[in-house]
């Protein structure tokens, strides 16, 4: 039979055993698609905005939506920075063809921010654009500097890189009117004009902004910002690879604002300009600001294994594959007290991921799903009682009615640590039967 003090430390275990599965249920970056959180983030469409003037307040400063396009993008003073491949970019947003562009921003500090980011963030300066073919880019001088940099910094994650389009909007009678003239940008892109690897004009997938991008991105063309109004692209003077005359490129002027160069031979920085294929290209944690930027994550949308290997644990809706980042909900024995829950890959070896509590009560549990093949146990406390106050050892000693100890009162031990509970709680009740006659008596000597 089990004594009062053993009681409580059942009761005691019971408790940390609670505490530990709670503590399971910390609190992580839930990994989210770039694409995912354009949307659900952006302010509204750009049909009231004007593109001629600098974004501010009153004219765009946040995720825009170009129902034309369907694209998503950053217009304006915001925080959109992102690490990537140990450097520092910015978001740009969705593109027409199904991924997130960035444009590069300069290396992190040693603490892992891009505070330190700004008129360092091109890759390449003074880099005269020098095309010997009206504005094309395929015989440019940039494009001959800016392959030679994706092969000496990215060629380590040239898998992760989609071939989207990059245009190289040579027909500058049209695209001056356009940018220039009438403030209309615009994401379309003419065939012919069109710059990816599988046509041929690129040698790897990597190209500048257009000058149309940076109208949307929040620069207006040819004058100075007013305070208050600014774009996140605004660093310093850099190439686009639209054409504004003959012989002149649109560029970003040190005095902020888009403009046209004094020539194709005119010198100014390079900024690189990747894109990532929406299904794959996730964002892990940080708020975008330079001190937190935002953590980025590739991870093709290949399915992995999701499995049980204990049959009282089910994955709800019998998943038995899934991406990354999807949130995989599952259930366990909710008769049984859980002592901990254990997740392992594809060799047995065990992994950590956070352990989502759904439901405690009810034995519910989520996880998200990491980047590779996954395998839950769970294990009980098996030798603890579903209710601590029982007794497990010696149940067949308990009387069935604690009252039967009255008979052999005398038979209790002098100190009463070793009594159980029953024996307290006739005690407790003869003491308090006691003091409640005592009462009543001296109630009736007062009335008579």
């Amino acid at each position: 039979m089990l004594d009062l003090s053993t009681r409580i430390k059942y009761l005691v275990i019971a408790t940390l055993v609670v505490a530990s599965i709670s503590a399971q249920n910390v609190s992580a970056a839930t990994p989210r698609l770039v694409s995912d959180f354009l949307k659900s983030n952006h302010i509204g469409d750009d049909s009231s905005l004007n593109f001629s003037k600098h974004a501010s307040e009153s004219n765009g400063n946040g995720i825009y939506l170009n129902s034309e396009s369907g694209v998503y993008y950053y217009r304006g003073q915001v925080d959109n920075n992102i690490i990537y491949a140990n450097r520092c970019w910015q978001i740009m947003g969705t593109t027409v063809d199904g991924a997130v562009k960035f444009i590069y921003n300069g290396l992190p500090s040693e603490s892992e921010t891009c505070e330190n980011v700004g008129n360092d963030s091109a890759a390449l300066l003074n880099v005269s654009y020098g095309a010997a073919n009206n504005g094309s880019y395929e015989a440019s001088n940039s494009k001959v500097q800016l392959d030679a940099w994706f092969v000496d910094n990215l060629m380590d994650y040239a898998n992760d890189f989609a071939d989207v389009i990059y245009c190289n909007d040579t027909d500058y009678v049209n695209a001056h009117k356009r940018i220039a003239e009438d403030g209309k940008p615009t994401f379309a892109c003419t065939e012919e004009h069109q710059l990816t690897v599988a046509n041929g004009k690129l040698a790897y997938p990597i190209s500048m902004m257009s000058a149309d991008e940076l109208l949307f991105s929040g620069a207006g063309y040819g004058v100075a910002p007013a305070e208050g109004e600014g774009y996140y692209a605004d660093t310093g003077k850099f190439q686009t690879i639209t054409q504004q005359s003959a012989n002149k490129m649109f560029y970003n002027n040190s005095l902020h604002f888009l403009n046209r160069s004094s020539g194709t031979n005119y010198s100014a920085n390079i900024r690189p300009v990747v894109a990532i294929a929406s299904d794959s290209a996730y964002i892990l944690g940080g708020s975008g600001t330079k001190l937190d930027p935002y953590r980025l994550k590739v991870v093709p949308p290949v399915p992995y294994q999701v499995d049980s290997l204990d049959d009282s644990l089910l994955v709800d809706n019998d998943v038995t594959s899934a991406s990354y980042g999807e949130r995989i909900s599952f259930t366990v024995d909710k008769n049984r007290k859980v002592k901990k829950i254990t997740f392992t890959n594809e060799s047995g070896e065990p992994v950590d991921i956070d352990l989502i509590v759904v439901d405690e009560a009810n034995g519910k549990y989520a996880f998200d799903m990491p980047d590779f093949s996954v395998y839950l146990n769970v294990e009980y406390e098996e030798d603890m009682p579903s209710n601590p106050s029982e007794n497990v050892e010696h149940e067949e000693d308990v009387p069935s009615n604690p009252s039967e100890n009255v008979e052999h009162e005398e038979d209790m031990p002098s100190n009463p640590d070793t009594l159980d509970a029953g024996k307290i709680s006739v005690l407790l009740f003869v003491s308090c039967a006691a003091i409640f006659n005592l009462v009543i008596r001296a109630n009736s000597k007062r009335h008579f």
